[in-house]
């Protein structure tokens, strides 16, 4: 690569690992995106003697120029730290590519999750996911990144009132620039995308509030998919004759002006994320304002805490289970 020397020293501050510490397990594939295939495995890093850690492998079929600039920008993301961001333990470069390797987190990602323990989130958990999105967008937003594919499905949950953003900063390893945006085909996740895209192709922290806008819809409908039912070409005309996606049920006007606001026509009239950021802290404060409870326990009979003890979701918050258990299950 024509790098130059200077720039070398930062791969000290980056963690690389041999592909010899690391095993990818290819029938447990977590998920696939646009970006490449997520594999369960696990790492045993040679420093510390029998120890496994579950992670997951992001795997990146990439074109070996670019692998010089493919560090440098995973140098960065490995410098993005923040409690509401999945943290990257390290990157293994293979024959074709780049793999990274981040924490494993049993419990999936949060469009899977609030679908599955609906009965068991109430307005509590739902205003606290957006609040803490907001919180992991804020930091990127004041680390100039553009997340570029902000959706309940790249969030993952870490405990049930603890979510974290993952895929933040791989747009830009990947290079998808504006060619490479086929709308049409769908590479891109149509459903999240700000009006301008379609016409301008032009990813910005505006579009990310925009994408913000709808992955909060997601976690208020627990996770409902967007615009049910309509083609590509019709969201598009949906969106530029002034539509959009409406106020669901449990939702307060307060809390659903705050979404419109995400997604106003001109980039510039909505909010950035520090802003957002204070409105959830707010909101927060007393969630059933803004939030209807849609599920038949009332709050006061149980905590959220007491209605997710079951045995085994309490053996995976405590973290001291065996790493293999997770992938001998089917």
């Amino acid at each position: 690569g024509a790098m130059g020397a200077s720039v070398r020293p930062n791969m000290s501050r980056i963690c690389l690992i041999p592909s010899s510490e690391l095993q990818t397990k290819l029938d447990k594939k977590l998920g696939a995106g646009a970006f490449g295939t997520v594999f369960a495995g696990i790492y045993y890093p040679k420093r510390a003697k029998n120890v496994k850690i579950p992670v997951a492998i992001k795997v990146f079929q990439t074109d070996q120029s670019q692998t010089d600039e493919m560090l440098e920008e995973a140098t960065n993301m490995f410098r993005l730290r923040h409690d509401n961001l999945l943290k990257i333990i390290g990157f293994c470069m293979h024959d074709d590519g780049l793999k990274i390797v981040t924490i494993y987190r049993p419990l999936g990602n949060l469009q899977n999750f609030l679908k599955l323990h609906k009965e068991n989130l109430g307005a509590r958990e739902q205003v606290l996911y957006c609040y803490q999105i907001a919180s992991g967008m804020q930091y990127l937003e004041k680390q100039r990144v553009v997340h570029r594919d902000l959706a309940t499905r790249n969030v993952l949950v870490k405990k049930f009132n603890h979510v974290e953003i993952t895929d933040f900063g791989l747009s830009k390893i990947l290079k998808h620039d504006a060619d490479s945006i086929t709308i049409k085909s769908g590479k891109v996740a149509i459903k999240w995308l700000a009006i301008e895209i379609f016409s301008k192709h032009c990813y910005t922290h505006a579009s990310d509030v925009w994408a913000f806008g709808v992955t909060c819809w997601e976690i208020i409908t627990f996770g409902q998919s967007p615009y049910q039912g309509m083609s590509t070409d019709s969201i598009h005309n949906f969106l530029k004759d002034g539509n959009r996606l409406s106020q669901p049920p449990n939702c307060s006007q307060d809390l659903y002006q705050e979404l419109l606001r995400c997604w106003m026509a001109d980039p510039k009239s909505r909010p950035g994320f520090e802003i957002l950021y204070e409105r959830f802290k707010e909101f927060c404060k007393v969630p059933q304002l803004f939030l209807e409870n849609s599920n038949k326990i009332s709050e006061s009979d149980l905590s959220a805490e007491e209605r997710f003890q079951t045995e085994r979701i309490r053996e995976m918050f405590d973290g001291n289970i065996d790493p293999q258990m997770y992938f001998d299950q089917g």
